[in-house]
């Protein structure tokens, strides 16, 4: 990003919002030049403004970041995440990890259990794809010959499970817990597959009114 824009987008996340008069005064450029670089932010998605009106004078426009400029600011929950899972193994609470993501698969699982209800088969399939695209997963599904296949194209946790595996457990007890049924995995990505693929019997297409 050009220097004087990525400043001015500095001074937003610094400050939450600003006026092109605080820009100025921060910046020490003109106010011109402000409203130009604002206006290039804008275009790109990155900022946006709302007026406002004081008690005298003409109202101001202030200017504050979108939810699209937090991919500019570094994040770093895989390795937030890697380094809980060494400490936790570290502890020797290996048995306390598997029930914490099995405790976090019912979690996400838990606020569509209305939705749930009473929906057939493929009708929960339909809402799983929902639930894990929600989780970051890229995910389809399709019917074969006597059985159902889940396709997971990425996977949010994949960083994460290089190093620590058991991860996976995480989407493995959202799928069990939304179909209600075993499923077998075929291929991981962990294992250097192309994608995640979920083997299911179809030897039910009835709804199911009690999710776990």
């Amino acid at each position: 990003m050009q220097a004087t824009r990525s400043r001015i987008v500095e001074l937003l996340k610094e400050h939450g919002r600003a006026t092109v008069q605080d820009l100025t005064a921060a910046t020490g450029l003109t106010s011109m030049t402000i409203r130009h670089h604002l206006a290039v932010l804008e275009a790109e998605g990155l900022v946006s403004s709302t007026k406002e009106r004081g008690h005298v004078g003409r109202p101001r426009y202030v200017y504050f970041l979108t939810e699209n400029a937090l991919s500019l600011f570094p994040e770093r929950y895989d390795e937030l995440a890697d380094r809980l899972l060494k400490c936790l193994k570290s502890l020797g609470a290996r048995q306390e990890i598997t029930q914490v993501l099995e405790e976090m698969g019912a979690d996400i699982v838990k606020d569509y259990h209305a939705d749930l209800a009473g929906k057939s088969f493929e009708e929960r399939l339909d809402i799983l794809i929902d639930v894990l695209g929600d989780e970051g997963f890229l995910a389809s599904w399709e019917k074969g010959d006597g059985e159902y296949i889940l396709t997971e194209y990425s996977c949010p946790y994949l960083l994460v499970g290089q190093e620590h595996p058991e991860i996976c457990q995480v989407d493995w007890h959202v799928i069990t817990r939304i179909l209600d049924t075993p499923v077998k995995r075929q291929t991981c990505m962990l294992h250097g597959d192309t994608s995640c693929r979920f083997h299911i019997q179809s030897d039910f297409d009835v709804a199911v009114t009690d999710i776990r």
